[in-house]
């Protein structure tokens, strides 16, 4: 067999291609922001934004759909028409002319982009051609990455036919196969579903926002708010200000931006994940079933992505925070450990949870036994410091609204109240609606009207529901430990929770799901013994950390959601040795 160079100068061909994906990624983003502005009832205004979007996307985009079109049909004459095909590709990658051919899609884009202007007038359904383009512009910039990780992936190969065979197994062709089943699932729901699912808190929050630039928001949650007491700490605030920034830009149809920002957030976990498992397993099969997993896993679609919630943001962060954790373990690096503690910052500006990991998370980088101690003590301390940094504005603001140190939110004493009065009553191991809460309230306000002002803000009623709470809590801790065990069962399968939106049977599946990823992932850290390699402890950490808080306070499956892709890492872990197992004893018998 023969060896044989990839035609072209290296260095060349890597500026056409870092050139043609910027362009294709600038244009996309582009052409999807003129597809969002349009309505679902199309005018004769909207319908030269259609063409202008087309023009983008049909035009940079959609005639690399068409040139691999014509190379594929000239390589059909040869006899060997995947080799033909193969070397025509890399052939005319590696011209220096490559990205002249922007020009010539201009050209294209605009006849595209005519008929597509004609065509808008008789369709009755624009929906499906305002989300059609964005498949097309995910589908060729996945098929640019293909390229790009083969091209220098393989600089010498035996031949082409065995350089295309290759290519179909290569790492980057299985992740772009993850990639668009996930993409699959997640345009269905965007089909069959009329997204946002729900109306949350986050989104009404948001939107007052976008209109007074102010965060301010009056809810049952606080009773005394008012048109002079309405400043609000009680969500997170990097998702209300990305959600505000949508609305302010967008308008009407924020709420579906804010919808595909999410899935594309979800898009881009998968790869993190893969990263991760990748790193810490040093073997790309586990790595490849945790990322396809964490892809379809319906429940992150629909509770998290389809509605305005802020988890999508909270993942994302959470995983790329631990992921430069563990890429800076062993590396002394100053810049990874600043980077793994402004990721973990975002998190927490996200999910206030986070917040109380990070004393976890230095005990857990402190016993772990890689590099010095004094080496550890450092990267503890330059993760805390740029954790602290990017909380400080937060803090600032509500030490300024409130006169009161809160690095989190005003509304954790209304949930531990809420979910935890019911220790009182003989009937407590049960989730708590709202309905049942407001109840609560009327009750908790007419016991001490004597001491209430009447003017309370959201700090001195979360002060006071936690106050409750904890006399409550002191006076049954034996239920409370109950309690708070059985919470396991709806925080891993939303067993007792339900909701209108996502139907029972969905439910009921994705916890059984849960239960069968938990159970293998605990088999693999047995086996592993919960510290092989080193670097799994502060996983490990961060799975007993996040489940526990949960249990104390407040139970259903969507608080678990974020944890799932770090279940994944042994899940998929364990399921690869098992299958090895199997494997290994037929071939034996």
């Amino acid at each position: 067999m023969t060896s044989q160079t990839v035609p072209g100068d290296i260095s060349a061909l890597s500026a056409n291609l870092r050139v043609n994906f910027v362009i294709g990624w600038a244009a996309g983003m582009f052409s999807l922001i003129l597809l969002l502005s349009i309505p679902r009832d199309v005018d004769n205004v909207g319908l030269f934004g259609y063409s202008l979007s087309r023009l983008g996307l049909i035009g940079v985009l959609g005639f690399g759909v068409l040139l691999a079109s014509v190379i594929a049909f000239r390589s059909v004459r040869d006899t060997n028409w995947l080799d033909s095909f193969a070397r025509r590709l890399i052939r005319f990658s590696a011209k220096d002319e490559q990205t002249d051919i922007v020009l010539w899609g201009t050209g294209i884009g605009l006849v595209s982009s005519i008929v597509f202007f004609l065509a808008a007038f008789d369709t009755k359904s624009p929906y499906l051609i305002r989300i059609s383009p964005l498949v097309l512009w995910f589908a060729i910039t996945c098929l640019q990455i293909v390229i790009l990780s083969l091209r220098f992936d393989r600089l010498v190969v035996p031949d082409y036919s065995e350089f295309f065979k290759t290519s179909l197994r290569s790492h980057a062709a299985l992740i772009l196969i993850i990639l668009l089943l996930a993409l699959g699932v997640r345009l269905y729901v965007l089909f069959a579903y009329e997204v946002p699912l729900e109306q949350t808190r986050r989104q009404e929050i948001a939107t007052l926002v976008a209109k007074r630039h102010n965060l301010t928001f009056c809810n049952t949650y606080f009773p005394f708010c008012g048109a002079g007491n309405n400043t609000t700490a009680s969500v997170e605030p990097l998702p209300i200000l990305a959600f505000a920034a949508m609305i302010i830009v967008f308008k009407t149809h924020a709420e579906y931006l804010g919808v595909l920002i999410q899935m594309i957030l979800g898009l881009a976990s998968i790869g993190v994940l893969y990263l991760i498992i990748r790193m810490l397993l040093k073997d790309h099969r586990p790595a490849f079933l945790g990322a396809f997993l964490w892809g379809v896993y319906v429940p992150l679609i629909l509770e998290t992505e389809a509605s305005l919630k802020g988890e999508a943001f909270f993942i994302v962060f959470l995983l790329l925070g631990m992921f430069f954790i563990v890429l800076g373990m062993g590396k002394k690096n100053i810049l990874i450990w600043l980077v793994a503690g402004f990721c973990l910052g975002l998190a927490a500006l996200s999910r206030s949870v986070l917040i109380y990991f990070i004393p976890v998370l230095s005990i857990a980088l402190l016993i772990t036994p890689i590099m010095t101690v004094k080496r550890r003590l450092m990267n503890i301390g330059l993760t805390i410091l740029a954790f602290v940094v990017v909380l400080t504005p937060w803090t600032i603001r509500n030490f300024n609204a409130f006169n009161a140190f809160i690095p989190g939110v005003t509304l954790s004493g209304y949930n531990l109240y809420r979910h935890n009065h019911i220790l009182e009553d003989d009937d407590y191991l049960r989730y708590v609606y709202n309905r049942e809460m407001k109840a609560a309230q009327r009750q908790l306000l007419e016991d001490n009207a004597d001491i209430l002002r009447g003017d309370e803000n959201e700090y001195e009623m979360d002060q006071l529901y936690r106050q409750e709470a904890m006399e409550i809590i002191l006076a049954n801790p034996f239920r409370y430990l109950l309690l708070s065990l059985y919470r396991f069962i709806p925080l891993w399968t939303n067993y007792g929770v339900r909701y209108g939106y996502i139907s029972d049977l969905t439910w009921n599946i994705s916890g059984l799901v849960n239960l069968i990823f938990l159970g293998l992932a605990i088999f693999s850290l047995v086996r592993r013994r919960g510290m092989r390699p080193p670097e799994i402890i502060p996983i490990v950490m961060l799975l007993f950390f996040y489940t526990v808080s949960y249990m104390l306070v407040n139970a259903r499956m969507r608080f678990i959601i974020p944890l799932i892709p770090f279940v994944l890492v042994f899940t998929s872990d364990q399921i690869i040795y098992l299958a090895s197992k199997f494997r290994s004893t037929g071939d034996i018998e």
